[in-house]
């Protein structure tokens, strides 16, 4: 074998080297939600406080509180959690099957075990909190709750706590980031009529900008709810539920209806609720796309 086939050789090898470790980063993130507890026995410290869990692989870690509850997004369906404490040695690690509901983690130095039965904190035949699953518009935002118009057109308030895990893609996202008009998904744990978000995933930012696939900008889509002003057959001005007021142009292209029943522009009166999907223009004007009749009543 002369140089040239040798260099040939080791040019393929280190080539097929770097597409492993390019599948091994690309395959080490998923799309399941992982949920649980952890119980800490055999320690004189027998809380998990201050116990580091990790996805590894992902990049992906939290600091656990007092309550021991952990959440992570993303997740492989085959996971390897990993669990330390350098105060007291605690270095174990356990595989899970991610997406396979709410996780209860027995963990001592060594050796970390999920457990079918509730932990010592809650007590023998202590329940856990419902967990109830939300889409739809953030209307309004603060640092410790959101208010979510959901899919099923009615406001749910959301409690938002540092034990919260809050991402778009893999990336996290502070509780002040969150804005009116953000598309969220939310996983949240309901105690009675209280809803407590464990993740909260941010869809789009309240638009669709940026290039298609092909390249091409594209105009950001806002949605908008509120009251009719005034409407006609080229301009609808709507009084949003963040106070002010916007304009809309009608278009022949603009689809307007009540459930399934068309209506046509003219037809819309003053104190109609209404919901809008609109353009937002480079000029700062902003074009109907779709309208909803959302009530009829008049207050």
């Amino acid at each position: 074998m002369n140089r040239m086939q040798v260099m040939v050789l080791v040019v393929a090898m280190l080539a097929a080297c770097n597409s492993r470790r390019e599948a091994m980063t690309t395959s080490s993130y998923g799309t399941e939600m992982l949920m649980g507890e952890v119980a800490v026995s055999g320690m004189p410290n027998g809380s998990p406080a201050g116990v580091a869990v990790s996805v590894r692989g992902t990049g992906m870690s939290m600091l656990l509180g007092e309550s021991g509850e952990f959440t992570f997004a993303g997740v492989p369906a085959d996971a390897l959690l990993d669990f330390s404490r350098p105060a007291d040695g605690i270095e174990a690690s356990m595989k899970v099957n991610a997406g396979t509901g709410f996780l209860t983690v027995e963990l001592t130095r060594t050796t970390a075990t999920a457990s079918a039965k509730k932990s010592r904190r809650r007590g023998v035949g202590a329940t856990r909190e419902a967990v109830s699953e939300f889409e739809g518009i953030i209307r309004s935002a603060s640092a410790g709750s959101i208010v979510l118009f959901t899919s099923k057109k009615v406001e749910v308030t959301i409690a938002l706590t540092p034990e919260t895990v809050i991402r778009k893609g893999q990336t996290p996202v502070a509780a002040a980031d969150l804005k009116p008009e953000m598309r969220v998904h939310v996983k949240a744990k309901q105690d009675g009529e209280l809803y407590t978000a464990a993740v909260v995933i941010v869809q789009n930012d309240g638009s669709d900008d940026g290039e298609g696939d092909d390249g091409e900008e594209r105009p950001a889509t806002r949605e908008h709810e509120g009251s009719v002003v005034r409407a006609g057959a080229t301009e609808l001005v709507v009084f949003t539920s963040h106070k002010v007021e916007v304009t809309f142009a009608i278009t022949g292209d603009t689809v307007i209806r009540k459930g399934n029943t068309p209506v046509a522009a003219e037809e819309i009166q003053a104190g109609w609720r209404v919901h809008v999907k609109a353009t937002a223009n480079a000029d700062g004007s902003n074009t109907a796309t779709r309208v909803t009749v959302q009530s009829t009543k008049v207050k």
